[in-house]
């Protein structure tokens, strides 16, 4: 389950993408 590890830090990514944006 490596994805479960990976989804928050792909969201959180994505998050702070469109935050800056």
């Amino acid at each position: 389950m490596e994805l479960a590890s990976e989804f928050p830090r792909s969201v959180m990514r994505i998050q702070r993408k469109a935050v800056g944006s």
